[in-house]
């Protein structure tokens, strides 16, 4: 995890991994089973026509790896993600966005910088954003269900999220932009 804060200027740089990862093996990532529909439904976004692509992911609680809670605490409890990404194609910068969730898929990129073994729900979120186009618009909804000794726990926690893309450019960017500012430091724990 990196952090950057302003108020202290300080870059911080946190690292927590399960013992897996630590130890240098890939994390094993929780079962999740993943599906993923255009809907047919179109819409205009910031000025985009964008077809909607409804999708639902189910994680096995008792499967995420964590140190503080034991698998069997967390069995019988899903966590349930659904919602729609609202994808825009073709629009400038789509062919370049496609070109590269593409390499990155082939190449097992997300493998290789998070450590996470690659697993076939992994692969199928890529081979879809690899053809879509550019996602503008997501709505999801998490919620908890089931049942086992962590439900009456975890029961009503949730979230909705929606994130928006406001405008996309395919404009050069400029190298300062990468630069931290003065004085920032770096600091490892």
């Amino acid at each position: 995890v990196m952090m950057l804060r302003t108020g202290s200027n300080i870059a911080q740089v946190t690292t927590t991994t399960p013992e897996s990862f630590a130890a240098g093996g890939p994390w094993q990532t929780p079962h999740i089973d993943v599906s993923l529909r255009l809907t047919g439904k179109s819409r205009m976004i910031n000025g985009v026509s964008c077809e909607e692509h409804s999708f639902t992911m189910l994680v096995d609680m008792a499967s995420v790896p964590n140190p503080h809670i034991p698998p069997e605490a967390m069995k019988g409890v899903s966590m349930r993600m659904r919602g729609s990404i609202w994808i825009g194609k073709p629009v400038p910068g789509a062919a370049e966005w496609i070109a590269f969730n593409k390499g990155a898929l082939s190449s097992k990129l997300l493998s290789a910088v998070t450590g996470v073994a690659s697993e076939p729900w992994m692969d199928k979120l890529h081979e879809v954003s690899a053809a879509a186009g550019i996602p503008y618009l997501t709505e999801m909804t998490m919620r908890y269900e089931g049942s086992g000794p962590m439900m009456d726990v975890v029961e009503g926690m949730g979230d909705t999220k929606i994130i928006q893309k406001v405008t996309v450019s395919t404009a050069p960017i400029p190298a300062d932009l990468f630069e931290l500012p003065a004085g920032y430091t770096l600091e490892k724990r």
